[in-house]
């Protein structure tokens, strides 16, 4: 683990955005989704032997998914934990952090539904200086008041 920052940083230095999700599910959960995946043909396919003597090592797991974050996570690509006990919400939250934290042409930043407003990945810049790390709320703020502050000065 000792290398992966200096690998990273490697690819970001040459325009690699880089954003690392971890899709954490309870214990509870994962165990109820291989109870599933036992019993139903049509998702058989997604359990393996190695899932299930994994699954006994949870707290293992957990030790050594704690040292990955506090070894590999750093201001330029933090880790971003991500609920993913319901997979739909799961899978819309990742994509709206993307979509928040990736710069393009025309973006316009919905307001978010009521599963996602944890996400914290809004940033506003003025005159060279980042305010990043805002709430959609904090986000909206700000904005306007930068945008009236740009009228006023023009």
């Amino acid at each position: 683990m000792n290398k992966v920052i200096k690998w990273e940083k490697s690819y970001i230095n040459d325009g690699l955005i880089l954003i690392k999700f971890y899709l954490s599910i309870e214990k509870r959960q994962q165990s109820k989704r291989f109870n599933e995946r036992q019993t139903d043909p049509l998702k058989l396919w997604k359990l393996s032997s190695n899932d299930l003597r994994m699954a006994d090592k949870w707290e293992i797991f957990s030790f050594f998914k704690e040292q990955m974050f506090s070894n590999t996570s750093y201001e330029e690509s933090p880790w971003v934990v991500i609920n993913a006990n319901n997979k739909m919400v799961a899978r819309l939250t990742a994509l709206r952090y993307l979509l928040n934290e990736i710069e393009y042409d025309n973006k316009k930043l919905s307001k978010p539904k009521s599963w996602n407003t944890a996400i914290h990945n809004y940033k506003v810049s003025y005159k060279g200086v980042d305010f990043p790390g805002l709430s959609y709320k904090q986000y909206k703020t700000l904005q306007r008041l930068v945008d009236t502050i740009k009228k006023l000065e023009n």
